[in-house]
């Protein structure tokens, strides 16, 4: 896929990426705001501010006070629009056919700049909120991941803890997050479609956010992580055992030192015939793992999750011991990571096709330290991955010694205990 990309400062200081895809049929729109739950005032007691607040900024706003009605202008053409809140961002976003993105833009406008907060509103909002901070309480790995998190040292809140806090907020606390966060230097957007003829018409689209200014484009907050005992969170009507083991790094890894980490993400769980998946699940172990990396500004998590039968754990945890040791001892064949690197350039030549993915996949680097990657550039850093990078990167974690593991479902903390003894092995 062609595309240009170009870099837009709006006048009142709002930062954007506009992307031009040449006869793209469809736009994407994304407004970003470092406004999500780590930014409340009171993060202990109100964490839930900013999602009440995006689910307001949804449903109605000074031009649309019907929620149908808003809904069905969005709607005529069969355009959609969505936001969503977590720790660092609320963002708003839209997708739409190329002859209505003006429209579109305009209605995404009044949404994020001519906020309607009435009594019925935040009423209406904070029930369903409720509602669906309850669902997640039957989800395991929403129950579990945020517990785990917690005791590495991460700043974050279980749900049982979120849907605590919904009783301390007030309409006053919504507003006032707008007032704090919804400033136009917090504003970053990011515009995908064919502008081939009308960047001066998107320019002027841009323009017309007038958030008021005095923000800044906000900090990321920052985490020192140890290691941590075992989470046991124990449902007797839960047969089926989710887990996690996780490991930390305090720092972030470069891109290249990512892709190497995806390479043996590969290895090690990619298809049935990898190291732990494949041999779990042709030993009848369980139905599915997953190893993956997740790198931040500040830290970096290699992990392993799963679900599995409490009878199955105890082997499937010696399979996985011995498979990392095998890695951080450099057991890695050539063939092995020509297979990982032929599997990731497929799935480059098949990962961008529309412009939404390509917005997908240059806003998520720019939004936190502003670098503009270049799709193009992906086969080199595939090819440049070697097995010495792996090792060591593999080792990295484990010199780092900061980790822990977690278990949902029938399950004890003599089972916990058990796993992290064959896993304590491996540092």
């Amino acid at each position: 896929m062609k595309y240009d990309i170009s870099e837009y400062t709006t006048k009142r200081g709002s930062k954007g990426l506009i992307i031009s895809v040449a006869d793209a049929p469809v736009v994407s729109m994304d407004f970003e705001f470092r406004a999500g739950y780590r930014y409340g005032v009171d993060f202990d007691h109100k964490i839930q501010v900013a999602h009440v607040l995006e689910h307001m900024m949804c449903r109605v706003n000074d031009k649309y006070r019907d929620p149908i009605k808003k809904e069905l202008a969005v709607t005529k053409n069969g355009a959609s629009s969505n936001a969503g809140t977590g720790s660092y961002y609320i963002g708003y976003d839209a997708y739409c056919a190329d002859f209505e993105w003006r429209r579109i833009m305009e209605l995404m406008r009044y949404e994020i700049c001519q906020p309607y907060f009435t009594e019925q509103s935040f009423k209406a909002e904070m029930s369903t909120v409720r509602s669906e901070l309850t669902n997640y309480l039957s989800q395991p790995w929403r129950m579990l991941s945020p517990k785990v998190a917690q005791t590495l040292g991460d700043k974050q809140k279980t749900y049982p803890e979120h849907i605590e806090s919904l009783d301390n907020i007030s309409l006053k606390d919504i507003k006032e997050h707008y007032r704090l966060t919804h400033r136009a230097e917090n504003m970053h957007f990011i515009v995908a479609g064919d502008f081939t003829d009308s960047l001066d018409r998107l320019y002027a689209e841009l323009e017309k956010f007038d958030l008021p200014t005095g923000g800044e484009w906000r900090e990321l907050p920052c985490d020192v992580l140890h290691a941590a005992k075992p989470t046991v969170i124990k449902r007797k009507d839960v047969p089926a055992i989710s887990f996690t083991f996780c490991m930390e790094q305090n720092r972030e890894l470069t891109d290249e030192e990512c892709e190497a980490m995806s390479a043996l993400e590969h290895i090690l769980s990619g298809t049935m015939s990898s190291r732990i998946y494949g041999q779990a699940r042709d030993k009848g172990l369980l139905y599915s793992c997953t190893v993956g990396c997740s790198s931040g500004k500040y830290n970096t998590e290699w992990y392993l999750d799963g679900r599995a039968n409490a009878e199955q754990l105890p082997a499937f945890f010696d399979l996985a011991v011995r498979e990392l040791d095998k890695v951080k001892r450099g057991d890695i064949t050539e063939q092995e990571l020509a297979d990982a690197k032929s599997y990731a350039m497929g799935r480059y030549r098949m990962g961008i096709q529309t412009a939404g993915q390509l917005a997908r996949y240059l806003s998520g680097r720019w939004l936190y330290d502003g670098l503009i990657k270049n799709y193009n550039d992906e086969p080199d850093k595939i090819n440049g991955v070697t097995r010495e990078q792996m090792v060591e990167l593999v080792r990295q974690f484990f010199d780092a010694d900061i980790w822990t593991i977690g278990l949902y479902g029938a399950t004890d903390n003599k089972m916990a205990n058990q796993l992290q003894a064959k896993l304590k092995q491996l540092f």
